[in-house]
Parts: C-alpha cells; structure tokens; sequence
C-alpha cells in the first residue's frame, strides 16, 4: 500500500519492481492516483515471453522455484498487459531483448502519461 496523498507526485519511476508486487493490479491503481494530472510513469519491466512458446513454458515451470530463489520475482508476467490497463491518457512503449537470460530477455521500456 502506497501512503502518499492524490496527485503529489509528477513522476513514477519503476525498474522491475512490478514483477515483485503481490498484486500489479492495485499498486498500478495507487501509482495512478498518486500522479498529478498530467504526470509519468518510467517503467523498465522484464515481462513473460508469448503463450504457449517454448520459453513461456519454461518461465511457468520455473516461476515458483525462481520466485523463491530471487526472492519474490515472478518470470511469467503480462506486465505491459496490466499496465495497459489503466486509464492513461497516452502509453508509449517499446520491446527489447536484453542481454540476460533468455527467461529475462524480453523488456519493455516505457511512458505512461496521466
């Protein structure tokens, strides 16, 4: 739960952190509110590889034992899928294949405006 008052904040960055959160969901919701009109979110989030592909499956075999090991990290998120979500008035993102593991390689880089 984020203790700050509505629209404090002009600018919200995250670097992987919305692949820890228990609920993506709800943080997204309090980071909107927290934003004033017209305010940023920066995000740098590794997100899960399409379903049904090959490392997708792995992600999802891994994920609990990699959750444990990295101590909270999720491998299978649809980050930009909730991020998507909420009522931006503009989203620009991009894809990029870091140079990490390939169960961490697909990242998405990006500007949410209020």
């Amino acid at each position: 739960m984020l203790e700050f008052p509505q629209e404090k904040f002009d600018n919200v960055i995250l670097g992987n952190v919305l692949c820890e959160v228990p609920n993506q969901s709800q943080i997204l919701s309090q980071i909107y509110d927290i934003l004033k009109v017209g305010g940023q979110v920066i995000f740098i989030e590794h997100v899960a590889h399409p379903p049904n592909t090959p490392v997708r499956i792995f992600q999802n075999i891994m994920n609990p034992v990699y959750t444990i090991l990295s101590d909270g990290c999720n491998l299978n998120r649809d980050t930009l899928e909730q991020i998507q979500q909420a009522p931006w008035s503009e989203l620009i993102h991009w894809e990029i294949k870091s140079g990490g593991p390939l169960v961490l390689n697909r990242v998405h880089i990006g500007i949410a405006c209020k």
